[in-house]
């Protein structure tokens, strides 16, 4: 049964998973964190936008990007570089995508209809999910 399970958890016995993790851990954290940089930065530069297409909202959206979002993904970022976190990176990475998603939706539920950016901002969602699978080092399991 023991086998079988590992087979289905996509897993090496117990020393040598431990050692690929360690291995992944060590190739993936720079593009790791360059990941959770440009985040921070377009999440912050997409600040524009509110000025342009959402000035009604722009007051409550930039509490939300500005107050909440971009501090959780700083503190994550950070958070990378504290050594007895390592084994947890794959959980501050999902961190900060549900920092970053729940953002996108809370700024969706507060913008007004009428503003012209209003229909285009679920398009954030596609874009938090795009950038997290592709740059991240993320992996199933």
């Amino acid at each position: 049964m023991h086998r079988l399970a590992l087979r289905l958890q996509l897993r090496f016995p117990d020393e040598t998973e431990t050692r690929f993790q360690d291995a992944y851990r060590a190739g993936t954290i720079t593009t790791t964190r360059l990941s959770l940089a440009l985040a921070i930065a377009l999440y912050a530069l997409f600040a524009i936008l509110d000025v342009e297409v959402m000035p009604l909202s722009k007051p409550e959206l930039w509490v939300i990007r500005f107050a909440i979002v971009c501090p959780v993904l700083i503190l994550v970022l950070a958070l990378t570089y504290v050594p007895s976190l390592a084994r947890q990176t794959q959980v501050l990475v999902f961190t900060a995508v549900l920092a970053a998603g729940l953002g996108i939706v809370a700024m969706l539920g507060v913008a007004r209809e009428e503003e012209t950016g209003f229909p285009f901002y679920v398009m954030g969602l596609l874009l938090a999910c795009c950038s997290t699978s592709s740059r991240s080092g993320s992996r199933p399991g």
